[in-house]
């Protein structure tokens, strides 16, 4: 394949990267705190049913103050005075806000979706979905995080701090430090360093076959936070992620030796999850570059799985089916997770049994299809669904708990509707 070809199909492999990470990017992480969706069994105050929400009587309080209105969108109202407060048919549900601007006249009138978030007296409250997913309530970010945050501790597990913008930026020169760190192992080498806004991206490649991925990183990742309802600006990563992405295996070892203590035989790239929050990815590039897409995709995903609302591990089974069933879709010229799946489902039906594949520690390279196929027919049958078991699983609950709230099924259930779907008659887990 020559190089306009090649430049092609990375563009088309990667332009899709802003869907890759289809209901993994946390809902409602604004740009002034985290929203946590609710869920059952945590203790609130009394609330239009939804945990942390304010009451009907704690909105009315608010109207006649001053603040400052920030919306989904990305534009802020500031200095505003909040006129009223618009309840829907529920107590406590929020309909629209009525604000009036020092320099106009009449008020205006801002429906309650199009809010992201609410600041009043340095106190926040995020816009979030109200009882049952109808209608709309505020939140009380601070004391909704608290609660997270405790419960998380418990576990082992924090809540990802939301950095100032002088603490994104220190992040980012340490970053930007580090690379030039890295870079020093290499000076026989010609190294393109490119920043946008939330990726700095280090390659030693041939420049035409990257640039429209390095072109396209913004507006994929702005896509992206758009689709799950993130105001625009709003930066997951600690600093920037860093990605890169070396011309041969052997460079690319002399990196993860060096700096990770990490060893790249027998893989394409990895993910390296720091504990401080970083991520930094590591890839090389083989003689497919479709298959290096793929690879990209799948490593990023580990990244934004990391980085989603707190440290807490999920299941490595999902963890490995989600990236894979991920990088089926943003890479659909490369046939690698349906070749995993194929393969796996041909060894199921001769054993019968996934071999402990939901609760190892790390899967076997042949369970990878056989979870991507899983995370495949859990999305099928209700991709909100899966966002929210997702979500359970980060706030701290067992997935097999949350797998019960979610979708009301056991393992066993799973194991049968997987089974039924490869057309046997049992499958033990």
């Amino acid at each position: 394949m020559g190089v306009t070809a090649h430049v092609a199909a990375m563009r088309r492999a990667v332009t899709a990267t802003v869907r890759f990470l289809c209901g993994l990017v946390c809902f409602g992480w604004l740009a002034v705190g985290v929203v946590v969706p609710a869920s059952a069994g945590e203790d609130a105050p009394a609330s239009p049913g939804v945990p942390y929400a304010l009451s009907a009587e704690a909105l009315e309080a608010l109207v006649g103050k001053t603040a400052t209105v920030r919306l989904r969108s990305g534009r802020s109202y500031d200095g505003v005075e909040l006129v009223k407060l618009r309840q829907g048919r529920r107590a406590g549900t929020l309909a629209a806000v009525v604000i009036r601007q020092p320099k106009r006249k009449r008020p205006r009138t801002i429906r309650a979706g199009a809010v992201a978030a609410i600041e009043v007296d340095g106190a926040v409250y995020a816009v979030a979905p109200g009882p049952r997913g109808r209608g709309y309530v505020l939140i009380d970010v601070a004391a909704q995080r608290q609660a997270l945050a405790q419960k998380l501790k418990h576990k082992g597990g924090q809540l990802w701090r939301v950095l100032s913008p002088a603490e994104q930026a220190q992040a980012v020169r340490e970053h930007k430090d580090y690379i030039q760190r890295v870079l020093a192992l290499f000076p026989d080498r010609r190294f393109q360093v490119v920043e946008t806004n939330y990726f700095l991206f280090v390659s030693d490649i041939d420049p035409r076959l990257i640039r429209g991925y390095v072109r396209d990183l913004d507006a994929m990742y702005v896509m992206l936070t758009g689709m799950f309802q993130l105001p625009k600006g709003v930066n997951i990563f600690r600093g920037k992620a860093v990605v890169f992405c070396f011309s041969s295996l052997e460079a690319r070892a002399r990196f993860e030796h060096r700096f990770l203590n990490g060893d790249p035989r027998g893989t394409a790239g990895k993910c390296y999850q720091v504990s401080n929050g970083d991520v930094i990815i590591s890839a090389h590039l083989g003689s497919d570059l479709d298959f290096f897409g793929h690879v990209l995709v799948h490593e990023t995903a580990h990244g934004v799985i990391h980085r989603y609302l707190s440290s807490v591990r999920v299941p490595s089974w999902l963890n490995e089916g989600i990236a894979d069933w991920v990088a089926m879709k943003i890479v659909p010229r490369c046939k690698e997770t349906q070749r995993r799946q194929k393969a796996a489902a041909q060894r199921l039906r001769r054993t019968g049994t996934l071999e402990g594949m939901f609760f190892a520690d790390a899967i076997e390279a042949w369970q990878y299809g056989a979870a991507s196929a899983i995370v495949q027919l859990l999305i099928e049958l209700d991709n909100r669904r899966f966002g929210a078991f997702f979500e359970a699983i980060k706030r701290g609950t067992d997935w097999v708990d949350a797998l019960q709230t979610t979708y009301g099924m056991t393992v066993t259930d799973l194991c049968a509707l997987y089974a039924k779907r490869l057309g046997i008659p049992l499958l033990r887990p």
